[in-house]
């Protein structure tokens, strides 16, 4: 048993332990095999289902990337404005690896108590504006008090077109 196992063993394993691929190996095993209509579902860039009254040749496709202040950003290097597109982009290019189009987008976010309104403005204007420009309805969300740090998951819903022999190989 080498000296990572033993350490793994005499503790509780954490996120940081396993590492993000390694915990999607372990969702795999936790939520087990997709139902029929889930084409391709966790650990690709967007998960994409076969819509019940069209059938496969109209898929979606979901995705939903968090930024978190101090892991992903911190005030002193990110705008508001910079922070709100880049919550819209980071989305965007997951629907784009799957070849698909955008269509609406939701937003989850958690600030904590002070947060200043006017930030939370600029944040979600430029949201806004970047959908705008891409075609992608903004259509709501969820707000929560969150504890010190801020924290913004934009949910973004797209559509595939087309057989999913066109899905990119990773997915397949």
């Amino acid at each position: 048993m080498n000296t990572h196992t033993k350490r793994m063993r005499s503790r509780a394993a954490s996120l940081a332990d396993v590492g993000e691929f390694g915990w999607l190996e372990r969702l795999g095993r936790l939520l087990g095999k997709a139902g029929k209509g889930v084409i391709v579902g966790y650990g690709d860039d967007a998960a994409c289902l076969a819509l019940p009254k069209t059938g496969a040749d109209q898929l979606i496709l979901l995705t939903a990337d968090i930024l978190v202040e101090s892991v992903h950003f911190t005030w002193l290097t990110a705008t508001p404005a910079s922070l709100g597109a880049k919550a819209v982009a980071v989305n965007l290019s997951d629907i784009a690896a799957m070849g698909g189009r955008p269509l609406a987008m939701l937003v989850a976010i958690g600030a904590p108590p002070g947060f200043p309104l006017a930030r939370l403005e600029v944040v979600f204007r430029a949201m806004a504006s970047a959908c705008r420009r891409w075609g992608v309805e903004f259509v709501g969300g969820d707000t929560v008090r969150s504890g010190s740090e801020f924290i913004l998951s934009p949910l973004l819903v797209g559509e595939f077109n087309g057989p999913t022999s066109r899905l990119p190989l990773r997915s397949r």
